[in-house]
């Protein structure tokens, strides 16, 4: 069986968890391209105008995809995370991405949508559900699954290993799926190390304290890689080694819109880190993107 999964969204977060789960069932993983102008503009033909970036950019993986696998991986991603208080969600183009995928993309194959709400059940449920569509075998899906655990643990744990590094050390705060760099999201990251300096991303701070600090500071806030964003950045903000922020968000996000805020408020009334907001959709030239960045380490490099 051959299952497709659009490199894109939250595939930059979880792809070795989601690719090592279905190897070890004994799929064959198709991946998408790390995408084309081609591509991009398909999925923009398929999607409202409104829809932010980062979605148009998925709907042309998936039409990629479509006429080269058996099914391709589409999950319903409700929650990730189980809070001491309330409850979380993700954003609701995640939330709805499955069904939007469906009513707009015609001849797809088969879709795979297991429900991922921590909400109301476990994860490992919801990846025993899926795999016993694939090997209808319990004992296989459970040790599938585990080490598929293990592999998305390891790649988490290497993260750490930049804060390390010698340089001016620059805190880049973002979704995973902005700091890609594939078409046509302009590659920050390596803009930064061709400058010269280190990025750093919110991940590479213990899980527990982002966790810890956005149940303090942010108790009414529900969304899960909003939480996320704001508890890493705290983090960050307070870390003494880095010498300035850039906050990277895309322009017709909704959920990024208000932690945006949030961050340059934390940013003026507790820090003195120096910080750049970057908004980017479909219009944003790589070429102006790296000029705004390079006279932000100018800027930090003369304050230093």
């Amino acid at each position: 069986m051959k299952i497709g999964i659009p490199k894109a969204l939250l595939y930059h977060k979880y792809h070795p968890l989601w690719t090592t789960f279905f190897t070890e069932l004994g799929a064959e993983v198709v991946l998408s391209s790390d995408g084309t102008r081609q591509s991009y503009d398909s999925g923009c033909r398929h999607c409202l105008d409104e829809i932010c970036l980062p979605i148009k950019t998925y709907f042309g993986h998936v039409i990629e995809l479509r006429d080269k696998v058996d099914c391709i991986f589409v999950p319903r991603i409700v929650s990730v995370e189980k809070r001491r208080r309330g409850k979380s969600y993700t954003c609701p183009k995640i939330i709805g991405l499955t069904d939007m995928v469906r009513a707009a993309v015609s001849d797809l194959p088969k879709i795979l949508s297991p429900t991922i709400d921590i909400n109301k059940r476990s994860e490992i449920l919801a990846y025993l559900q899926l795999g016993l569509t694939i090997a209808r075998n319990p004992a296989r899906t459970l040790m599938a699954y585990s080490k598929a655990k293990k592999e998305q643990e390891n790649l988490e744990n290497k993260k750490t290993a930049a804060i390390n590094d010698a340089g001016m050390k620059i805190g880049v705060i973002s979704h995973a799926y902005n700091l890609c760099g594939s078409y046509p999201t302009p590659d920050v990251l390596r803009i930064l190390k061709k400058l010269g300096a280190v990025p750093i991303t919110i991940d590479i701070y213990p899980k527990r304290l982002t966790k810890n600090n956005a149940e303090k500071h942010f108790p009414e806030l529900s969304w899960n890689f909003e939480r996320e964003m704001l508890g890493g950045s705290i983090e960050m903000l307070k870390d003494k080694e880095i010498a300035g922020c850039i906050v990277l968000s895309n322009f017709s996000c909704g959920p990024d819109s208000l932690t945006g805020d949030y961050i340059i408020r934390m940013a003026k009334r507790h820090s003195d880190v120096p910080f750049s907001l970057l908004l980017i959709d479909e219009h944003t030239g790589e070429a102006g993107l790296k000029t705004r960045i390079e006279a932000f380490t100018d800027m930090i490099k003369r304050r230093r």
